[in-house]
């Protein structure tokens, strides 16, 4: 079974109706099948019929100024470049808005339109999800076990051949709220990063949600409201008793818990920004990257009281992180920005991007140093087998 406990506030924050009120009308957008963006702007259809993701139909850009930045004059070669794209059967229109996986020959990509794609070392392969919502995010604890989300609550999980739907939006389920992040410790538990939300008939779960599952005690799933400020849009931990959570407003809190406790006690840390935080990432427990809008960076180690300011070699949002140890770490933004860090200092990668403007790309994830994979705007990339993982 499913059900809603009730919520925990988080330590010295308090929640503000007024806050939630934005949120309302990508609801009401939601509930009448029109998708958003992972920012939470309404999306075109493409015929009328099935709405999808279309970060490149902007007025401005149906033509593409060759000396501008944004856009690909002279394409690279895979040889040149430090990431080619791989081959995906979607629309150039569809975005790819999160990619994880359990290994190199066992990846997922989600996005616009139920969009669900998965790579077995050969190729992609779509799959049915029935739904033409937006996923928003997605995560596998192993190879028969993922877990996706998206607009509007929609929580589906695939144990085998088929996506089963989890935790169906409904009057009590925190519903009508869009998921933008998932990450679990691999010890059965899952933690969601979303929208402002209300929750529980009423009960106001905002200006944002961290939503924890749990086992209830019939040997069903239960769902757990913790309370932050802001849109969750990023979730990272060194384990399950260690977590952190970034989203709107600069925010960052940071969960830990002891002694087999099953809350978390969450304390917001100074990030020195007020720019939307949309990943977070650590090689180590006291090792700890945050990335953002404007190109935002940031950096805390352990027992430091506030977020190191880095600078950064672009001011394009960045909105998602990953990496394989302290020394090899990839951020991923808007036109086609790619960022890498290798212990010392940031610096942008190159990709084999098609003649025009260049992609928005959402997500990264990699198996390893050498095995990196980026999604976005219509586009698969993976490191190139030539250049390795680094640039």
């Amino acid at each position: 079974m499913i059900r809603t406990s009730s919520l925990g506030l988080l330590a010295g924050l308090s929640a503000i109706a007024a806050a939630a009120l934005p949120f309302a009308a990508s609801c009401a957008l939601s509930e009448m099948g029109a998708e958003a963006t992972p920012d939470g702007s309404p999306l075109p259809a493409t015929d009328g019929a099935t709405p999808v993701v279309d970060a490149a139909l902007d007025a401005d850009e149906e033509s593409c100024d060759a000396s501008s930045a944004d856009c690909v004059s002279r394409p690279l070669t895979c040889d040149e470049a430090t990431f080619c794209p791989v081959p995906v059967n979607v629309s150039a229109f569809t975005a790819l808005v999160s990619v994880w996986g359990s290994g190199p020959n066992d990846v997922w990509a989600v996005g616009s339109a139920g969009t669900a794609l998965h790579w077995d070392g050969v190729a992609f392969t779509a799959t049915t999800t029935n739904t033409t919502l937006t996923l928003g995010a997605v995560w596998a604890a192993g190879p028969n076990d993922v877990w996706t989300a998206g607009d509007t609550n929609l929580i589906l999980r695939k144990t085998g051949p088929a996506w089963t739907t989890v935790a169906p939006a409904g009057e009590n389920e925190f519903s009508g709220f869009p998921v933008f992040a998932i990450w679990g410790p691999g010890n059965g538990e899952l933690h969601l990063g979303t929208a402002p939300a209300f929750v529980n008939e009423g009960d106001l779960g905002g200006p944002g949600s961290l939503v924890a599952k749990v086992a209830a005690p019939d040997g069903g799933i239960a769902w757990r409201a913790r309370i932050g400020p802001g849109s969750i849009r990023g979730l990272w931990g060194s384990s399950a008793d260690d977590l952190w959570a970034v989203g709107d407003d600069g925010t960052t809190v940071h969960g830990t818990r002891a002694n087999g406790k099953q809350l978390h006690t969450w304390v917001e840390v100074d990030s020195q920004s007020r720019a939307t935080l949309g990943g977070v990432w650590g090689s180590t427990a006291g090792n700890v990257w945050a990335v953002g809008d404007g190109g935002t960076l940031r950096h805390i180690t352990a027992g430091a009281p506030v977020w190191e300011v880095v600078a950064s070699p672009t001011t394009r949002t960045l909105r998602k992180i990953w990496g394989s140890s302290a020394k090899d770490i990839w951020a991923v933004g808007d036109a086609g920005t790619i960022l890498h860090y290798d212990g010392v200092g940031w610096t942008t990668a190159t990709a084999a991007f098609p003649p025009g403007r260049k992609p928005r790309l959402y997500g990264v994830w990699g198996s390893g140093e050498s095995d990196v994979w980026i999604v976005g705007d219509g586009v698969v990339l993976r490191t190139s087998k030539k250049t390795g993982g680094s640039p």
